[in-house]
């Protein structure tokens, strides 16, 4: 059944009979409301340019209550927010609130200048794209926010590299965490205390200026001579008098390379993994199929590497489907032919992938090799009988109904792809379904 929708006017909150009524007492549902529908929100879907002191404000709570609310929000990952500068994000706004066409995404751009500058921001800005439907729409995004796409996605990177995180763990955990200068900091100390104090094998230049008693905390200074200092006697780079540690940008990781001989065995694109190791294993196979010399020779442990950390990049923060990236590995270097160009030529490591993969995919689409997702009220309606069918198939040979079963049912059967969130609601609609006995 189609969901029903109903207009509110962003006014109501400013409307003096409505404002004489009896108000509600600070709670997280009262607040989602409001958010969905104050008269802050900026022309872009689900951006909001304020804070705590404003939403209490307009509510009429207290300010410590209005955050314990907005905490609650953001643990159930309903909305992201930035403390400094003041931004919060709806992540599902735009899923509801479609560009109707290129020239609204225009507008966008524009009110995007009123929004303030940092990380929250740019998190918002690479995953509008990937909650677009329309075809021309989303291939038009890349064009229209040239501008803000390539630097907002090295801030998230360069952030990514100051929380220290493992390629396949989820930047989204700690985004919140580092979108203020003071958060930011406060990791990076506690990480170059724990350094100095000779506790952190982490990716720091190891201090030679220093170290701690750690039984008396006294501070011992060192016999050696002093390195990098300035003619003061200060550190050199530091206004404060401590030396700069610079982080370690190359992430060294224990993936070693397959062994010859090659070509190596290339798979179904439906039996690869969906972690960022396998995802450039793929690509590997796939490029000593049509180029042996260059896999065997010019690839190495270290340059690996870097395509797991690419192709990590790709799945987290371009949201890109697993298995959709699969499907293009596979097509690019063994379908996808013309005369004048080839993309197998192009499709060389971890960075060209990400750099070309909204392109090829929407080739990929165009050629009917690969569906394009629906969404999951499209696909509840459209698919919904045989996500019954197969909640009762699973239920008859007393396997689990979850989400990476939904995935793995649609994939061989050759429907739109689902992401794993929406896998999983769609899943428990299911159940609800057939308990109902529907």
């Amino acid at each position: 059944m189609k969901k029903l929708w109903s207009r509110v006017a962003r006014a109501t909150w400013s409307d003096q009979r409505f404002l004489e009524l009896s108000g509600a007492e600070p709670n997280a549902q009262t607040l989602w409301l409001y958010l969905l529908t104050t008269p802050r929100n900026g022309f872009v879907p689900g951006l909001i340019a304020a804070g705590v002191g404003g939403f209490a404000d307009d509510l009429g709570w207290d300010a410590v209550s209005t955050h314990q609310a907005l905490q609650e929000l953001e643990q159930s990952e309903m909305v992201r927010v930035s403390r400094r500068p003041p931004l919060v994000w709806l992540p599902r706004a735009i899923r509801y609130n479609q560009p109707a066409n290129p020239n609204i995404l225009k507008k966008w751009r524009r009110a995007l200048d009123e929004v303030p500058e940092c990380l929250l921001r740019d998190l918002a800005i690479v995953s509008m794209e990937g909650e677009i439907k329309s075809c021309a729409v989303r291939e038009a995004f890349p064009k229209v926010f040239a501008d803000l796409l390539g630097p907002a996605r090295q801030r998230l990177e360069r952030a990514e590299e100051r929380s220290y995180l493992h390629p396949d763990k989820d930047p989204l955990e700690t985004v919140s965490q580092t979108v203020t200068e003071t958060v930011s900091q406060t990791v990076f100390v506690s990480e170059l205390s724990s350094a100095i104090s000779g506790g952190y094998e982490g990716p720091f230049d190891p201090p030679v200026d220093s170290e701690i008693n750690t039984k008396s905390g006294a501070k011992k200074r060192s016999t050696a001579k002093p390195r990098n200092r300035s003619a003061n006697g200060s550190a050199k780079g530091s206004a404060n008098g401590m030396r700069n540690i610079k982080i370690k940008k190359d992430i060294k990781t224990p993936y070693p390379l397959p062994q010859g001989p090659y070509p190596l065995e290339v798979v179904n694109p439906h039996d690869v993994g969906s972690s960022s190791h396998e995802l450039a294993l793929y690509l590997f196979a796939n490029i000593s199929n049509t180029d042996p010399a260059y896999a065997e020779n010019r690839v190495t442990e270290r340059s690996f590497g870097r395509w797991v950390r690419d192709v990590g990049y790709l799945l987290r923060i371009d949201k890109a489907d697993p298995y959709e990236v699969a499907v293009v590995i596979y097509w690019a270097h063994n379908v996808q032919r013309t005369p004048k160009f080839s993309w197998r030529a192009v499709i060389l490591s971890g960075s060209s992938l990400r750099k070309s993969f909204t392109k090829m995919r929407l080739q990929a689409i165009n050629a009917g090799v690969l569906k394009a997702g629906v969404g999951e009220e499209q696909f509840k309606t459209e698919y919904g009988a045989w996500v019954l069918r197969t909640y009762d198939r699973a239920e008859s040979a007393k396997k689990s109904f979850d989400a990476g079963y939904l995935i793995d049912s649609a994939k061989l059967e050759g429907l739109p792809p689902l992401r794993e969130d929406e896998a999983a609601r769609i899943a428990d609609w299911a159940k609800e379904r057939r308990g109902a006995g529907q």
